[in-house]
């Protein structure tokens, strides 16, 4: 299988269709950073089935789709076709007729992706296969990524043994051993949960029998419930009919009664109405008479109501009269106080003027002598800080030396600790002991590295011997299966059939090679006759035998056919001729019977009859491979023996190398740990030489620095002695101390005198502000008071007029009262009178009203009763109905057929109610206490049964099922195994081959960390650059590493080449003479393989030897676009230009 072409549509940054050409030899894509050229690789990876969103640099799968631009939006769907060759027909089954593949991979946001090849759907699974079995996909070592190399350096031995893996071709093998394992897993629990449920099965068979004794108990009690329940309903029946009956009497006799006393309530309304009909119009005139008098009375207190008002306004009037003189007379008094209080508060306001005036001189006298003070007292307190300062300064110099002092004593004592210990450390011991052990390790590499000449000679004649034994071993193989392939292809063919009985005459006969066509046109169609008698064409043996014998100047055919059998009459009289030619000169000598023939075929009988030498035959062909399937039934049990001594040739071979190998393995590792403990050895000399060159230099320079250290003590201590100073600055503190109190009194009493004198200006200015408000009141009442005398002398005035026009109204309103008192007394006199005559009015109807009520009292109790009866008849009736309806519901019959219906005698209805309800709510009880009851156990009990049969059998088959299981999973394990035996063999060599090449010279090798299990070892990786010991990948170089690391996944990769090898800037850390190796070993395997590569580089080394170039370019931001350029045809045209 070859890749052709890739097409992206909207994938990543490529949002315009593009299709990127796969030919053969050496693709380069160049393009500066961030353009967008590991996108193409991702995209590969991608349409070949990477599930990982992290693997596409994203957080979702979704972000594979064009996310926009400034000038473009977002897409919603991306696709990605790769185009493939598939004239090999190495694809998968079902797509081995077409000649070329499109794996297309299509996803919708928000919606997943879809595969489809030729436009048919397929699973992703199928994708990951496709290209698995053509040693390719998204993972392999075919895909080198950015940052692969650094991961491969990193990686653990575990994770490294993925490559083994992949050049093993063994990851569709890891696939199908991990679907059986799930498939044995998923088997395992499905028995596991049958296991449970036969269980739980057993346990509801066990409670299905007991609710089945419970069903027959249930049965029995509802039978006796039933009957009890019958008698019960139709005592019932017979207890309300005969109820029934009497109440239809009661309501009879209750309705009689009802009618006559409705007859004499008629009569008593009919009187009642008349009685009543005279009383509203008495009532009438009465109202209209007591609303006269009360008119009357209305008036008269009016009247009565405006004397006592005059008499009151005049009162009032008289008592204002007084008032007013009262208030003139106050208003007076109040004008004379004003006055005489204005002089006080005039003469007050002058005193405090001058009392103010007083206080202004006083208070400036007492600011100069709080300047001249406070000026004394700050330079006072600037003395005391300096002296202050002065004393701490010389306290904190005092400490700081002190400190000092004691930390010079404390090094002092340090060193001459370091001293002591110095001259008790012995080295020369320890020195002789190392060099000893140097030359014991010398000695032990050197037996070491004998022992691995003699091993490495031994190894390379068993590599021989297995590689030759694995060709006599694999072509016995493939000879075998080649053998076995084509006799079964030819007993598919011939249809050949062992039973005697069944056979035909073609496969009995057995024809010289050579002689497959003349037998063939000789016998014709007969061959395919069978032996025995049957419904078609068959063959019997004639115990005559023919007396016709072949022509003269000829050869008998028979005599080139054993066992001729049945046929042998038939070829007994055919002869064989050289040519054609001399066939038809003898045919017309011929016999009766007789026949010609020609090695080359052909038929010439006495008849005349001819058929031509070149006449195709089918029975000539079943002839051929009939003798081909003999032939090669004898070369399949030669070629079986052989295949088994080749393998057995082969196994100890192997035996014999893994052992050799092992030994090998054992001795480099035990050389490694005497090297290293001889650069240990090493490495302790070299320091404990150099600490005993340097101890005397220490030695010196401590006691240097402890005679440095006594002299500074000396200084310290003629510094600390000088403390004179101290005590006259605390003498002149004190003095400063005493004259600063002084100051601060002085400065206080002038302070109090200060506030004192500013209180009492403060009074005095409030003091004048608030009698000048003053004055303006007492001014402003002055004129108030004279306005107001003004009014109240109006007011009385008024008064007094009033007061004189209310004595002259009472005379005219006595008369009009007396006249009111008069008509008032007539009027009540008269309402009397008609009064009477209402009450008699209503004296008579109420005596109706009386009779009338009583009727209708006796009437509502008949009616009543009537009712009553009325409705225990309707219930009684309605019992009756339900109670039949019931009887008909439950026993199907009317309550006459009960007994005959249930089973039980009339007299039985004559039991007590009592004794009957007793029975049944027995009964209900005795059923209530069985609790819930399935009437169905015995049907399930039957149904679970069958269902436990069944599951039993679906055991057996799930173990029957694990067992293939963990046979085929034991098989995939060892071919596995196999698999990554040989495959570690070939890496190992390719490895080593390739180290060389790149590094130009040097040694390499791969070891499994357990190689008893290679399945789960994981792979170390050591190495020996030129003129460097063997050492693992994490001591050398960062260079040698990324060249240790491509040799490794080239190793890989040629062990199992995959059509297409993706390099994403592989090249990056080598330098120019290492990339030159670089591109001359992908010449080399280009021209090798069939391998198509794609590398993507910045070098300009690289690129100049790459057969195209694609350039990625991104002019317009966040879109990539695809140019590309054919640097073999532009050598060519360079060339011829």
């Amino acid at each position: 299988m070859k890749f052709k072409k890739l097409k992206l549509n909207s994938f990543k940054s490529f949002v315009e269709p593009v299709d990127f050409e796969i030919k053969e030899g050496l693709t380069g894509v160049v393009g500066p950073n961030g353009c967008g050229k590991s996108n193409i690789v991702e995209a590969i990876k991608w349409v070949m089935g990477e599930s990982s969103a992290k693997q596409m640099r994203g957080d979702d799968m979704d972000d594979v789709i064009f996310g926009g631009s400034s000038n473009r939006p977002q897409r919603d769907i991306s696709e990605v076709t790769i185009v493939l060759d598939n004239t090999e027909m190495k694809s998968l089954t079902q797509f081995n007729e077409y000649d070329e593949l499109e794996v297309k991979r299509r996803i919708e946001r928000g919606k997943g992706s879809s595969w489809t090849i030729n436009s048919n759907s397929v699973r992703a699974k199928d994708v990951n296969l496709l290209f698995a079995d053509n040693s390719t996909g998204a993972r392999t070592s075919g895909i080198v990524s950015q940052g692969q190399i650094a991961n491969l350096i990193n990686a653990k031995p575990e994770t490294r043994r993925s490559l083994l893996e992949e050049a093993a071709n063994i990851t569709g093998l890891h696939h199908r051993r991990h679907e059986a394992e799930l498939r044995l897993s998923a088997a395992e629990n499905n028995l596991e949960r049958l296991d449970d449920v036969i269980i739980t099965m057993d346990e509801q068979k066990k409670s299905l029998s007991k609710q089945a004794r419970q069903a027959t108990r249930y049965r029995s009690v509802g039978d006796r419930l039933r009957k009890a329940e019958a008698i019960l309903l139709l005592k019932k029946v017979t207890d309300k009919e005969k109820n029934l009956t009497e109440l239809n009497e009661l309501f009879s006799k209750t309705n009689h009664l009802y009618i006559e006393l409705s007859k004499k309530l008629a009569v008593g309304e009919k009187q009642r109405l008349n009685a009543s009909e005279h009383l509203p119009k008495l009532r009438k005139k009465e109202a209209e008479e007591i609303a006269i008098l009360q008119t009357l009375r209305i008036n008269f207190s009016s009247v009565e109501n405006t004397l006592n008002q005059i008499s009151d306004r005049h009162n009032k009037a008289s008592v204002s009269l007084d008032n007013i003189k009262e208030n003139i007379n106050r208003e007076k008094d109040l004008d004379a106080e004003a006055i005489r209080i204005l002089e006080k508060l005039n003469k007050e306001s002058d005193v405090l003027k001058a009392d103010l005036e007083e206080y202004e001189r006083k208070n400036n006298l007492e600011n100069e002598n709080l300047y001249k003070i406070r000026k004394k007292s700050e330079e006072a307190e600037n003395e005391q800080r300096e002296i202050i300062s002065l004393i701490n300064n010389h306290k904190f110099q005092d400490e700081n030396l002190n400190n000092e002092k004691t930390k010079l004593a404390q090094q002092v004592t340090k060193f001459n600790e370091e001293i002591l210990v110095f001259n008790s450390i012995d080295n020369l011991s320890k020195i002789q002991e190392l060099k000893n052990n140097l030359l014991k390790a010398d000695n032990f590499i050197k037996v070491i590295n004998k022992n691995l000449i003699q091993l490495e000679g031994k190894y390379k004649k068993s590599s021989e011997d297995f590689e030759k034994s694995k060709i006599f071993f694999e072509k016995s193989s493939s000879d075998y299966k080649d053998i076995d392939t084509e006799l079964n292809a030819l007993k598919r063919i011939v249809q050949l059939d062992e039973t005697e009985n069944t056979s035909k005459l073609s496969q009995k006969i057995k024809v010289k090679e050579g002689f497959e066509n003349s037998v063939s046109h000789v016998l014709g169609e007969s061959l395919e006759a069978g032996l025995i008698e049957s419904s078609k064409p068959y063959w019997v043996k004639i115990k005559n035998q023919n007396s016709i014998t072949y022509p003269d100047k000829t050869k008998p055919l028979i005599d080139f056919i054993d066992n001729p059998s049945f046929a042998k009459n038939s070829l007994m009289s055919v002869g064989i001729v050289d040519t054609e030619e001399q066939a038809k000169k003898l045919q017309s000598n011929l016999l009766p019977g007789q026949a010609l023939t020609t090695e080359g075929g052909g038929l010439w009988r006495w008849d005349g009859f001819i058929i031509p030498p070149g006449s195709s035959s089918p029975t000539s062909e079943i002839l051929k491979q009939t003798n081909r399937m003999r032939t090669l039934e004898n070369e399949k049990v030669n070629s079986y023996k052989k295949l088994q001594n080749d393998e057995k040739n082969f196994n100890n071979c192997f035996e014999n190398f893994k052992k050799i190998q092992s030994e090998i393995n054992n001795e480099n590792s035990n050389l490694d740990e005497r090297k290293e403990n001889k650069l240990k050895f090493e490495f302790e000399l070299n320091e404990l030489t150099s600490k005993e060159s340097s101890k005397k230099e220490k030695s010196d320079l401590i006691q240097r620095e402890v005679s440095n250290i006594e002299s500074r003590i000396n200084e310290i201590d003629k510094i600390l002695h000088k403390k004179d100073e101290i005590s006259n600055l605390n003498i002149k503190l004190e003095s400063t101390n005493t004259i600063c109190s002084d100051l601060k009194a002085k400065l206080s009493n002038i302070i109090t005198d200060q506030a004192k004198l500013e209180q009492n200006k403060i009074f005095c200015v409030n003091r004048i502000s608030d009698i000048k408000k003053e004055k303006s009141d007492w001014e402003k009442r002055t004129k108030d008071s004279i306005s107001q005398i003004r009014e109240l002398q109006i007011k009385e005035d008024e008064l007094k007029k009033e007061i004189k026009s209310l004595l002259l109204q009472p005379s005219k309103l006595k008369n009009d009262k007396n006249i009111l008192l008069t008509k008032i007394d007539d009027q009540e006199i008269y309402c009397k009178k008609i009064s009477d005559e209402v009450i008699d009015a209503e004296s008579k109807s109420n005596e109706f009203n009386t009779f009338c009520r009583n009727i209708e009292i006796e009437l509502r109790l008949a009616n009543e009763n009537k009712v009553k009866a009325e409705s225990d008849k309707n219930v009684v009736e309605n019992d009756l109905i339900i109670i039949n309806k019931k009887i008909e519901n439950e026993f199907n019959c009317l309550p006459q057929n009960l007994p005959e219906k249930v089973g039980f005698k009339d007299d039985e209805i004559l039991i007590d109610y009592e004794e009957l309800e007793t029975r049944q709510r027995r009964l209900i009880r005795e059923r209530d206490e069985m609790g819930p009851v399935n009437l169905r156990a015995e049907i399930e009990m039957k149904e679970l049964e069958d269902q436990i049969s069944n599951i039993l059998k679906e055991s057996d088959d799930l173990q029957n099922a694990i067992e293939k299981l963990r046979t085929s999973i034991k098989t995939l394990n060892r071919e596995g195994k196999e698999r990554i035996l040989v495959s570690f063999q070939k890496v190992q060599e390719q490895f080593q081959k390739i180290f060389k090449q790149l590094f130009g010279g040097g040694e390499s090798r791969l070891e499994f960390t357990d190689p008893n299990d290679p399945l789960n070892s994981g792979l170390e990786i050591k190495a020996k650059p030129p003129g460097k010991q063997l050492q693992t990948l994490s001591l050398l170089s960062g260079g040698e590493k990324a060249l240790t690391a491509i040799s490794l996944l080239f190793a890989v990769f040629l062990s199992n080449p995959s059509p297409l090898c993706i390099l994403d800037e592989v090249d990056a850390p080598l330098d120019d003479t290492n990339v030159a190796r670089f591109c001359d070993l992908l010449d080399e395997i280009k021209s090798s393989t069939n391998t198509r590569f794609m590398i993507i580089t910045h070098h300009r080394l690289t690129m100049a030897r790459m057969d195209r170039l694609y350039g990625v370019t991104m002019s317009e931001k966040g879109v990539s676009q695809l140019v590309s350029v054919n640097l073999e045809k532009a050598v060519a045209l360079r060339e011829t230009t």
